[in-house]
Order: structure tokens, then C-alpha cells, then sequence
């Protein structure tokens, strides 16, 4: 059944553009959206302190989650989360277009820490945030490559 009181404020704060912007938490409407679906793997790119990982697999209970981080900020975190939660395996390289080595931009604001140099709107909204302090070489997979080297895709009884 519908909120009567949270459909109310969607009318009077979103008015004309609510096919466009929903005040919904999108990881409590995925389950929703995807229920005739048996969700069995999670890919989290840029994973960070696993956040949105364990809300996906709160989610998602069949689910594994495979989160990628490169910035070696959030190893511990994600280390710790993996030693209590089994379906999470965190693996630390960055996922790209290609394999190999890239420079990750480590920017003051842990969150724009990315392998793309912060562009000038980024800088202009948040110069502090997105200022670079340092660079360092990382690996890099495709998700292709990923997938071959890991076992992750074979038929499992858990």
C-alpha cells in the first residue's frame, strides 16, 4: 500500500518533473524492480568503504557482490567486510576498457578519487574536493578478464 503522506510531499517537492526524479531509496526499489529475477552476482565498481555493497547485498540475499577499489584507502574496510560477510569478495584493481596499469588521480575527497583527471566543471564545483594530491600506478582488468581469471561464474551449491 502506497503512503498516502510520502505521496503528498513527492507531488508538492517534485510537481511536473516525478517521472523524472523519485525520492525512493533506489536500493530498496531494485529488489522491487528485479523480483522476477534470480540475482546471483553483483559487479561494484569503485566499491570505496562497501557502502552500497552491503546495502545490495541486504538486498539481494542469493546475491554475491564482487567489489572493485583500487585506492588502497579503503583495503582494510573492505577486508574486514570480507572476513564477515562470505558472499563479499572485494578485489583491488580498477576495472577499464583495457588490462594492465593506469595512473589512479587521488584527489582530496576520497570519492573523486578516480583513473580520469578531475575535469574542469569537477574542479570549478568542488576545487577543493577534487584537487589531485597524488598519483599512483594501479592494476587495471576489464570485466572480461576478471571473469576468466576467477572462478566466480561456476555453478556453486552456496
Amino acid at each position: 500500500m502506497a503512503n498516502p503522506i510520502g505521496i503528498l510531499l513527492k507531488k508538492a517537492i517534485l510537481r511536473k518533473w516525478n517521472n523524472l526524479v523519485s525520492l525512493d531509496d533506489p536500493f530498496e526499489r531494485m529488489p522491487r524492480l528485479l523480483r522476477s529475477r534470480r540475482v546471483t552476482g553483483i559487479l561494484d565498481a569503485g566499491a570505496s568503504h562497501g557502502r552500497i555493497s552491503r546495502k545490495l547485498l541486504r538486498g539481494f540475499p542469493e546475491a554475491h557482490l564482487f567489489a572493485f577499489e583500487p585506492n588502497a584507502l579503503y583495503a582494510p574496510t573492505l577486508q574486514q567486510y570480507a572476513g564477515e560477510e562470505p558472499r563479499f569478495h572485494p578485489y583491488f584493481v580498477a576495472l577499464s576498457d583495457e588490462k594492465g596499469r593506469a595512473c589512479l588521480n587521488v584527489t582530496a575527497s576520497p570519492g573523486s578519487t578516480s583513473l580520469l583527471t578531475p575535469g574542469e566543471q569537477m574542479r570549478e564545483s568542488f576545487s577543493r574536493d577534487a584537487a589531485v594530491e597524488s598519483r599512483r600506478e594501479v592494476e587495471v582488468a576489464t570485466i572480461d578478464d576478471w571473469a576468466a581469471r576467477t572462478a566466480c561464474f561456476e555453478n556453486r551449491s552456496s
